[in-house]
Order: C-alpha cells, then structure tokens, then sequence
C-alpha cells in the first residue's frame, strides 16, 4: 500500500488543473481587455496585416470583430502584452 506516492500523484494533478484554470483565467481576462475597432474596414484591414482571412464562411461583421479580438489576445498572450496596435 503505497499512499505516499498517491498522494503525491493527486497533488501532481491538482497542481496541473489549477495552472490550466488559472491559463484560462488569464487567456479570458486578456480576451475582455482586448479592444477591436467597430469598424468593419478597419477590422478586415487589421486581419489581412495579421495574415489572417478577412472573412470565414458565414461569418458576420460582429463574428469577425470577436475574431480579431481573438488574435490579438493570443498576440498579446504571446509576446507578454508588448502588443503593438498603432501602425
């Protein structure tokens, strides 16, 4: 009957869950704070400078502005919220 090393496995697992809660915690406190224009021009204009597709099968205005949200959190995530927006 091994309970130490039991234990230590459960520790292990919570210890990962908690660090993938608090990703995505912070993965959704990033997407809030990320602003995107309103303007759909403007909108396709910053998907094209990211590379992305302008505009996915079936998807609306407000879809493709949440979409770019999207991407710029993950930018932003990405680089440790050094994001550049201006240019």
């Amino acid at each position: 009957m091994d309970t130490g090393g039991e234990v230590e496995g459960a520790r292990s697992t919570a210890r990962e869950r908690q660090e993938a809660l608090l990703k995505e915690f912070e993965s959704r406190r990033r997407l809030r704070a990320t602003h995107a224009p309103t303007d759909d021009a403007q909108v396709r204009a910053m998907l094209r400078r990211y590379e992305e597709p302008v505009t996915l099968f079936g998807e609306r205005q407000a879809e493709r502005r949440e979409r770019l949200r999207g991407i710029l959190a993950a930018l932003d995530a990405r680089d440790g919220g050094e994001l550049e927006t201006s240019g």
